[in-house]
């Protein structure tokens, strides 16, 4: 059946489907087919406007849009669903980018900050504002500021900026207010099984171990694998009790997620007693129901690495990297740069690769080989100081390749990839990029292109631009769409 019959209106010959009807069938399509239909007039463009089909779209990707008790206050919290849709997917599109492609990641975070920079007054973008302003997501970071914002949007009752106190206090072993612990419960009460992660640390952090393991397990059933390593250390058994325990806990969980974690942690306590083939055994099964686990590849990396099967623990190593794993790249540093180092679009490899080369004693011969533009390019993903100061020590010493080392500086401002660390942007990537065009025009282009190859750019900002449209069309309030006649 065709939109047009799908969306056809009363006319005085023939009857047609109601509003609400029309309203119904859009709640079941996905945003690019709302935005679609959108075009085709009017009346249908009207009808993508109506902030009840928002409401809906956000509980349905998103979960609650609020859990508020006081009534006018939930009115208010529902207000601007469509804003709010955005906002929350570009932060999810951001956040995935983060282990690939930092640059598009910044981007989107930017042109979020953009966004709530234009809404302010609104309650809800205090969590965005202040989990990007803690950690120099899309604007340089301010965590004295970032934190006031989180707790502004917890005093409005925003459940998310309750987690992300949460989970703040957690990590700096500070104390829960007893008014949090309450509205974690109560969210939790509300359909937020993700309070229940936190409410699990923060009994086990006080000691109050029947409370802990109530809450981690009822994380665990709501499919969170991050609340299994709590769980083990509650129970404080010995390697093989433990493993037991596991498992016989494998046929209470139906989740793959959940069944990969416990094969995952079934083989890290395998590997610590020495046993690496029963290791091997339950990390496969941990891989056929979950691939994108990197904690698995860098654990099978490092067996295969103590068998002497040096070719499997490098690749293992590498899929670590590739998922983004924290470890695995300085592993791959350590043991097989001889062979050649391997390179990975996200901040933890990038950034560690980046150090080796600054700390390598072969600086001139790197500098001067067929690679230069691509070693570049590794330098210039660090994400803290003294890679500028590295990039900028390197143009002094040799201002032959200045043009390039030009190129990588302005990129890094470009694309926000020194994060919170510096000021980025327009203003400060241009200071190089004018540098670039006065000396050679066609260097930028060249250490594009050799980026584009290497995967660590998509293309210059025009481009970067165009394969980010739906996004970045997204970003406007009124979401002004051409109208066909």
């Amino acid at each position: 059946m065709n939109n047009q019959l799908l969306f056809s209106r009363s006319t005085q010959d023939q009857p047609g489907l109601s509003q609400d009807v029309h309203l119904n069938i859009l709640r079941f399509l996905g945003l690019k087919e709302v935005f679609n239909i959108g075009r085709a007039d009017k009346y249908l463009y009207g009808l993508i406007r109506d902030n009840t089909l928002w409401v809906h779209l956000y509980e349905r990707d998103f979960g609650p849009l609020t859990i508020v008790r006081d009534a006018q206050k939930r009115i208010n919290a529902r207000e601007d669903a469509k804003l709010q849709y955005i906002a929350a997917y570009l932060y999810q599109q951001a956040f995935k980018q983060e282990k690939k492609r930092v640059d598009l990641a910044q981007i989107l975070y930017t042109k979020l900050w953009n966004l709530l920079s234009l809404y302010k007054n609104k309650s809800w973008t205090h969590y965005y504002r202040g989990v990007m302003e803690l950690s120099g997501k899309g604007v340089p970071a301010n965590q004295k500021s970032g934190y006031v914002q989180l707790q502004e949007g917890y005093k409005e009752g925003d459940y998310k900026a309750a987690l992300e106190l949460a989970k703040i206090y957690l990590l700096s072993s500070q104390v829960m207010s007893d008014d949090l612990v309450a509205f974690l419960i109560y969210a939790y009460d509300q359909g937020i099984s993700k309070a229940s992660y936190y409410l699990g640390r923060y009994h086990k952090v006080q000691g109050n171990k029947i409370e802990a393991e109530k809450w981690l397990m009822n994380s665990l059933k709501s499919g969170n694998p991050l609340a299994l390593e709590h769980f083990i250390e509650l129970k404080d058994k010995p390697e093989q009790e433990t493993i037991s325990l596991l498992s016989r806990l494998l046929a209470d969980f139906e989740s793959p997620v959940i069944q990969a974690e416990i094969y995952y942690q079934m083989g890290r306590l395998y590997y610590a007693l020495d046993n690496k083939n029963d290791a091997l055994e339950v990390l496969k099964q941990a891989l056929k129901k979950n691939e994108e686990n990197p904690e698995v590849y860098e654990l099978l990396g490092s067996i295969y690495k103590d068998k002497g099967n040096d070719n499997l623990s490098y690749n293992y190593y590498m899929k670590a990297a590739e998922l983004g794993d924290v470890i695995a790249p300085s592993l791959l540093i350590n043991t097989y740069s001889e062979s050649g180092l391997p390179f990975f679009k996200n901040k933890y490899s990038s950034s560690r690769i980046s150090d080796y080369y600054q700390q390598s004693t072969e600086i001139a011969e790197l500098l001067l080989n067929p690679n230069k533009i691509w070693w570049l390019q590794f330098a210039a993903q660090g994400d803290n100081i003294s890679c500028l100061e590295f990039l900028l020590s390197m143009k002094r010493e040799f201002p032959q390749d200045a043009v390039y080392v030009n190129c990588a500086l302005g990129m890094s401002f470009k694309f926000g990839i020194l994060e919170g660390k510096l000021e980025f942007g327009e203003e400060q990537a241009e200071i190089y990029f004018s540098e670039v065009r006065k000396s050679n025009p066609q260097a930028l282009q060249e250490y594009l292109d050799a980026g584009i190859a290497e995967g660590f750019i998509c293309k210059e900002v025009k481009e970067l631009e165009e394969c980010l449209r739906e996004q970045i069309n997204m970003m406007e309030n009124d979401y002004r769409l051409p109208m066909r006649k």
